[in-house]
């Protein structure tokens, strides 16, 4: 080691001057502040008021709800087979427990607040990691966990390159409180981890390079120090059947990891068993040979100073015309007279009180500043694509066609946008399905899928078309064999979810006042949408009763005299 340095460490300096060059920590310590409302910290606003008109924020949430408005399913399909009815069924149950993953995660929260870490600084970056704690209902413990990564604590091998899969190494740095990492260096060492050191192991106040204002303050007790995880890839031999299920050995690329603290080693070199980096990114928008994206925040920051500096100076003015300067001749009236008196109190005075008292007049605020500033704002709106039309604003509202029209063909400009978070999305199944591969042989795993309904005694519940009624439940069902088949992930993107629900809604109105739906029908539908409560308990009383009203036909059909 250099200076007492691990490897790590070094290389993680090195990463840091990196970004120290791009100017990274600064613009994201700005625009940190600047979404969350802290807009004045670094302009010059001595006796000004301090108002904020967040643009920035409103720009920034309507454009993440906008790039993830619809909805997306992950799809697991097989490469290099014709597809038959063993791979439909392999297929199925992968897909069902990616399903149930989805959720477990909860992926639909989690990439909203990957898209808000991208648009303030660059970049969402999620890292996975095996956590052996979780419990499972079954004997083997432990699953798949997953956390959000500050890019200033992501350092590739390559800061050129933006592939993640291709970099020499990966390094993500964390702030670790000193008794975990002391616990973990101790059970490693325990383990045959000969090279640590755990005096080494000691609590620093190295606070400058994390995230935001808030990242740089910590309890001020040196209790936590920076932790550094170095991932890289190495060609192994491996046990594994040929194709005659002849034991054989063949190559395989693992991704290994070491965890170490400036001075010392904590975690040794382990073999993850995985074969693609735990670590997906995505950039807001891309620049050429950088593996840092360009933040929305960013380019708005500026505006948004002006516009806030135009409000602070129109608030000046209104309070001047409001609470004009009073001059007055202090041979009549004394300052202490002028200081003390209440409202509407008389002020006594010899001669002519015209010529004791005098109200100076500001200038007159001309309307340009409102038009400045309100042109400011539909400029921000208009360069960033959150037109009138994509956020619903058309004089017709009730004309739902025309509405999702105008707004798709508004939409265009996110396209791009939508078009790196659904590759995004396909890297975290990949990154799953290596974890699954790697850790979930021999494990039930749970899985949706359609069983007929019945009723509290057992039996079987009709639907008026004769047929039994099929509800959705999760069973559990043994792991596929992974290595049987190569996988690849895609995602199926659905219609816009404000939109769709809109007209499929009305829709659904149409056809059951038309007689075209019944009512359990109708509820098994709208079910989806959350608008109707307790509506699980309308689809049983109407199902029931569609069933009984069938019954009820037959039996009277039966009696009748045979025409």
């Amino acid at each position: 080691m250099s200076d007492d340095k691990t490897l790590a460490w070094q290389e993680y300096e090195k990463g840091i001057d990196y970004k120290t060059q791009i100017n990274l920590y600064t613009d994201v310590r700005k625009n940190e502040a600047f979404y969350a409302g802290d807009q004045w910290k670094d302009i010059p606003h001595e006796n000004m008021p301090t108002c904020v008109i967040n643009i920035v924020k409103t720009i920034v949430a309507w454009k993440i709800s906008a790039i993830k408005d619809r909805r997306i399913k992950m799809k697991y399909s097989v490469i290099g087979q014709t597809e038959n009815d063993d791979i439909k069924a392999y297929i199925k149950q992968i897909n069902g427990y990616s399903e149930v993953l989805w959720e477990r995660l909860r992926t639909d929260y989690v990439i909203s607040e990957v898209l808000k870490d991208a648009a303030i600084s660059g970049d969402g970056i999620l890292y996975y990691y095996w956590e052996p704690t979780i419990r499972t209902g079954q004997k083997l413990t432990g699953d798949i966990a997953r956390q959000l990564v500050d890019n200033v604590n992501y350092f590739p091998g390559d800061p050129n390159d933006p592939d993640v899969q291709s970099q020499p190494y990966i390094i993500l740095a964390f702030r670790t409180h000193i008794k975990h990492v002391k616990a973990e260096a101790t059970r490693n060492k325990k383990n045959g981890g000969k090279e640590i050191e755990l005096d080494l192991i000691v609590g620093d106040s190295d606070t400058e390079y994390t995230s935001g204002d808030r990242g740089r303050t910590e309890l001020d007790d040196n209790t936590k120090c920076t932790v550094l995880l170095k991932l890289w890839k190495e060609d192994v031999e491996e046990d594994t059947i040929d194709e005659n299920g002849n034991p054989t050995k063949e190559i395989f690329t693992r991704v290994f990891s070491e965890k170490s603290v400036r001075g010392t080693v904590i975690q040794p070199k382990k073999n993850t068993k995985l074969s693609r980096y735990p670590v997906a990114l995505i950039n807001w928008d891309t620049r050429k040979n950088c593996c840092h994206g360009v933040p929305e925040v960013t380019e708005l920051r500026t505006n948004q100073v002006f516009i806030s500096k135009t409000m602070a100076l129109a608030q000046i003015a209104i309070m001047h015309m409001a609470f004009p300067v009073i001059a007055f001749d202090q041979t009549q009236v004394t300052p202490d007279e002028m200081a003390n008196r209440k409202i509407g109190e008389p002020i006594p005075v010899n001669g002519d009180p015209t010529r004791v008292v005098h109200v100076i007049s500001p200038a007159t605020m001309s309307v340009d500043l409102w038009r400045g500033i309100d042109t400011m704002k539909e400029l921000m709106f208009e360069m960033t694509g959150a037109l009138n039309a994509a956020r619903g604003n058309i004089n017709d509202p009730d004309n739902t066609s025309a509405l999702i029209a105008v707004r798709d063909a508004a939409m265009q400009q996110l396209q791009i946008c939508q078009d790196r978070l659904y590759a995004f999305a396909e890297d975290l199944g990949l990154i799953e399905l290596d974890f699954e591969k790697a850790y979930y042989a021999g494990r039930l795993v749970p899985i949706k899928a359609k069983v007929e309904a019945t009723d509290v005694d057992g039996n079987v519940i009709i639907g008026p078309d004769g047929n039994p009624v099929i509800q959705e439940t999760v069973t559990y069902v043994p792991m596929p064999d992974l290595s049987k088949y190569e996988l690849t992930a895609k995602i199926d993107v659905g219609p816009s979810t404000l939109w769709s629900e809109i007209q499929t809604i009305q829709t659904m109105d149409n056809l059951l006042s038309g007689g075209y739906m019944t009512p359990a029908q109708y509820y098994k539908r709208m079910e989806p949408f959350g608008y109707i409560p307790d509506v699980q308990e309308l689809i049983e009383y109407w199902t029931q009763k569609e069933a009984e009203q069938a019954q009820q036909a037959a039996q009277l059909a039966a009696m009748q005299p045979n025409a």
